[in-house]
């Protein structure tokens, strides 16, 4: 998975999510080259996977670091397809994912039970740093529902939508693409743009295919008002309410369809969205994920 919208390099991420297609299409050979190239370049020896791949560097991966939503993409793409494939090996590395997971990335704060983005670097001081767009719903789920699961799994989905319940900002209540979470009120991490944007999209995406329609009223009154009129934009300033001077992508859009599609209990015409030529990789990579969003939050109703 290159992602063309920057340098063309590889992430951890869109190796999962591409993991995801190829399980979700069927397409087992395509499968197991993805995971051949994704261990042999980026997973690290305690099972976590180093976060970027830069293929014009003499080495590829300077910054051993993880991001943590590759790590829970490609546990769940080899935990569906062993089940899809019949192969129990695939199901034991993703085990052996998932306990790295829970050994470096979650942790008890503040009592609560939170999913560090990364291994390194969002700690501050009794804070710590949060990206909820990082909680892939049904994966969670998923796993604290495997035999002999740790309680940490169930624990983790509870306080995680804890937190985006309550983060909830400027007028339309809108979650931050980075949260700063400590034992006061949540706030928007100082650090990154205050925005409701680039990372804070996948929020109702993972929320529509965990099928959960409560929560996704916030999201559809934004995208309904009268200021953008059912289209989303890039992003949103969640401070002083300004937003992208550019037009979002197709991938927004498709995200704004699929969270229309379960709100209104995946009855009717099931949304699709197109590739193009003129999509990105997170473009196209948004689409593909709303379109097994909306097929499978279909299916199981």
């Amino acid at each position: 998975m290159i992602d063309t919208g920057n340098n063309d390099v590889s992430h951890s991420e869109g190796q999962g999510w591409g993991l995801l297609f190829a399980q979700g299409n069927d397409d087992r050979e395509t499968f197991r080259r993805l995971w051949e190239w994704t261990s042999g370049a980026l997973q690290r020896s305690d099972g976590l996977f180093s976060w970027k791949w830069s293929p014009r560097l003499s080495n590829p991966v300077p910054d051993k670091n993880n991001a943590t939503d590759g790590d829970l993409l490609i546990a769940w793409a080899l935990t569906r397809a062993a089940r899809r494939w019949n192969e129990p090996g695939w199901l034991e590395l993703a085990k052996r994912i998932q306990a790295a997971i829970l050994d470096r990335l979650v942790t008890e704060v503040h009592g609560r039970t939170i999913l560090m983005p990364g291994a390194e670097g969002f700690v501050r001081g009794s804070r710590r740093i949060v990206n909820l767009s990082y909680y892939v719903w049904l994966a969670l789920n998923e796993f604290a529902e495997q035999p002999g699961s740790d309680r940490r799994w169930r624990q983790l989905e509870r306080d995680g939508l804890w937190l985006l319940d309550n983060a909830a900002f400027a007028v339309h209540g809108l979650p931050p693409d980075w949260l700063l979470y400590g034992n006061q009120e949540l706030r928007i991490a100082e650090g990154w743009p205050p925005h409701f944007g680039y990372d804070a999209i996948r929020i109702p995406l993972y929320l529509a295919w965990r099928g959960d329609r409560a929560r996704l009223g916030r999201f559809l009154a934004a995208w309904r008002s009268p200021r953008f009129g059912g289209r989303p934009p890039a992003w949103i300033n969640l401070v002083d309410g300004s937003t992208a001077p550019y037009p979002s992508s197709g991938g927004h859009r498709a995200v704004a369809a699929v969270t229309e599609f379960v709100a209104g209990g995946a009855v009717g015409s099931m949304p699709f969205a197109e590739l193009l030529a003129s999509d990105d990789y997170y473009s196209a990579s948004l689409k593909l994920l709303s379109n097994m969003a909306a097929r499978e939050s279909a299916a199981i109703r």
